[in-house]
This record gives structure tokens, sequence and C-alpha cells, in this order.
């Protein structure tokens, strides 16, 4: 069964839906959808993971870093890091005070242009 989080416009418009499971799935082998509460907070404070288990501010600077290092030298330029940046697409996947499941160059990119929130889907062990 999957577990789909959609984001709705102020005119009830569903603009992004997230399928939480197909995550789980692909990363977290023996994790369950339902053995979180998920919810969309659309300015999840980036100091929730500037702190352990999460990197520090420096950390996620320095992560970021050797990701443009790896795509300079494996594609030539790092303009798939400055695309995510000029534009997030979805926001991060976090199970929280545990684990980012999906969207750490976003976090990384947030942080360097001193973003203080961040959107995200944030799953609570129930």
């Amino acid at each position: 069964m999957s577990c789909f989080i959609a984001k709705v416009s102020s005119n009830y418009q569903i603009t992004a839906q997230i399928d939480i499971d197909k995550y789980l799935d692909e990363y977290y082998e023996f994790t369950d959808v339902n053995d979180y509460t998920w919810r969309y907070d659309e300015n999840y404070p980036l100091a929730k993971v500037c702190q352990p288990p999460f990197y520090t501010k420096n950390q996620w600077s320095g992560y970021l870093a050797n990701e443009r290092w790896d795509a300079l030298d494996q594609y030539g330029n790092m303009d798939k890091y400055e695309h995510l940046a000029a534009s997030p697409k979805y926001p991060i996947i976090i199970i929280e005070g545990t684990d980012v499941i999906d969207g750490h160059h976003r976090i990384a990119l947030a942080l360097e242009k001193n973003q203080k929130t961040i959107p995200a889907i944030v799953g609570v062990k129930n």
C-alpha cells in the first residue's frame, strides 16, 4: 500500500504528490510507511537538520562542495546542482530526528543561501 502526500495550494489545487512508500522501499528496505505519521510542513526549520544525528552547517557546506567537485569531474560542469538551487522541485523527505530520506542537496543549497526553512514531508514514528 502506498502513502501519498499531496501539497495543496490556497485554491485547493493539488500542486505536488509524493509517494512516500516509493522512497522507503528504495532506501529503507525494512521500514513500513504505515509505521509513521506523515505531514507536509511548508516551513520546516533547517536548524533541525544542523544538529546530531544530522550534519552541522559546516558539514553540509563540505558535503555540497564535494558533490560539486564530483559533478565537475564526472560531467565537466556543476549545472546539476545550480539547477536545484534555482528552483527546488520537491520538498525534502525526512524522518524527524533520525534521517533525511530525500533532499540532501536541497538542504545544503538552502543553507548556502541562508534560508531558515525548507518545505518538507516529515515522518514521525507512531
